[in-house]
């Protein structure tokens, strides 16, 4: 019996240095997935806290629009969801008489209890009219009718 040798194919498998190769191609590529999937959680994050300041923001507009126009700074604190935020509301004149301007700055309170100062997350603004006392007006059949001429 002859011993015959069968030739060897080349190309039979993957050599070292192309799994190596294709191994570090696949673990960058998961590395930078899991660097986006981190920033779109920090976007999640900051988003959230965001929408809670909002909420904050726009009940201290909604109640210095409804109560005593009192000109000047007043601050104060809240909690929303867990979250503590420190709040201020200036209200000052405009160029237009009896017409006020509201800003209200919303800002992260840290775990230490201070305020940080140099973060505001949400700001907003609106306006105010003091209420006058009405004003007459002229009518056809020559009586005086009073109008309401602000409003809240």
């Amino acid at each position: 019996m002859s011993a015959r040798k069968t030739p060897r194919r080349k190309d039979a498998g993957f050599t070292l240095i192309e799994v190596l190769a294709a191994l570090l191609i696949f673990s960058l590529a998961i590395m930078g997935l899991t660097r986006t999937g981190m920033q779109s959680a920090r976007a999640v994050a900051a988003l959230e806290q965001k929408t809670w300041a909002g909420v904050i923001a726009d009940n201290q507009l909604v109640i210095a629009r409804t109560s005593e126009l009192v000109k000047g700074r007043r601050t104060g604190e809240d909690e929303v969801m867990g979250r503590s935020y420190v709040y201020s509301v200036d209200t000052a004149d405009t160029d237009t008489p009896n017409f006020f301007k509201i800003t209200i700055d919303v800002r992260g309170k840290s775990q230490t209890g201070a305020a940080d100062e140099g973060q505001v997350v949400v700001q907003r603004t609106g306006f105010r009219a003091r209420k006058s006392a009405p004003v007459s007006v002229s009518v056809p059949n020559g009586e005086n009718a009073p109008t309401e001429t602000d409003t809240p």
